[in-house]
């Protein structure tokens, strides 16, 4: 299977179909597993994102009825597993775009450090191309969840900050010129993307 997380929800079977997951909070459940994937996600973080303040008279027993039902719908398998007051996602490395996402921001680090700009640039690219718009779309609002997100945009931000730079250097500046116009224009006080929007400018001539 593959899940999508970085931009509207979507699941895919092993052969390439989509899953159709239609229900807003089957939906939020399942984007809440798969931002902690690999991790335990208690009960209460559940409940939280699904309901806030208004709960069901009993937000376990109703959490366990999603559950089931999206073990079915999904037939995710092991992949979904039962743990003492919380639940965890566990998709292969393969099956999650968080999980590429983070490996090819890692080997393009590890490629600029042996000196290769150009297939470190080319692997970034491939990182950023694991987003989707809007980002993180069927995500729920909690404090928590929303430290998390905003350390994952700003993981991204990073990402697109590092991917110009490499283009800078590489001699490409009329390529960042489009992108870096939105930025500035999305970000109007971020220094760093105004810094490299006139350079590519003045370079650019």
């Amino acid at each position: 299977m593959d899940f999508l997380v970085l931009g509207p929800l979507a699941v895919t079977s092993g052969s390439g179909e989509p899953v159709p997951v239609r229900q807003p909070q089957h939906r939020a459940i399942l984007s809440v597993l798969l931002l902690y994937a690999g991790r335990p996600c208690s009960h209460t973080l559940l409940v939280d994102a699904l309901w806030g303040e208004k709960p069901p008279q009993d937000p376990v027993r109703a959490l366990l009825g999603h559950i089931c039902r999206i073990r079915r719908e999904l037939r995710t398998g092991d992949r979904l597993e039962t743990l003492r007051s919380a639940y965890r996602m566990d998709p292969g490395v393969s099956e999650l775009d968080l999980y590429r996402f983070h490996e090819l921001t890692f080997r393009a680090q590890r490629v600029l450090a042996h000196g290769d700009p150009q297939c470190a640039a080319a692997t970034l690219r491939a990182a950023l191309g694991c987003w989707r718009e809007p980002p993180l779309a069927d995500l729920p609002s909690t404090p928590e969840i929303d430290a998390d997100v905003a350390q994952l945009l700003e993981q991204r931000r990073a990402a697109e900050t590092g991917l110009i730079d490499l283009m800078l250097a590489l001699g490409r500046h009329q390529q960042v010129v489009a992108g870096l116009h939105r930025i500035v224009t999305e970000r109007p006080l971020d220094d760093r993307s105004w810094a490299q929007l006139l350079l590519a400018l003045y370079r650019s001539g």
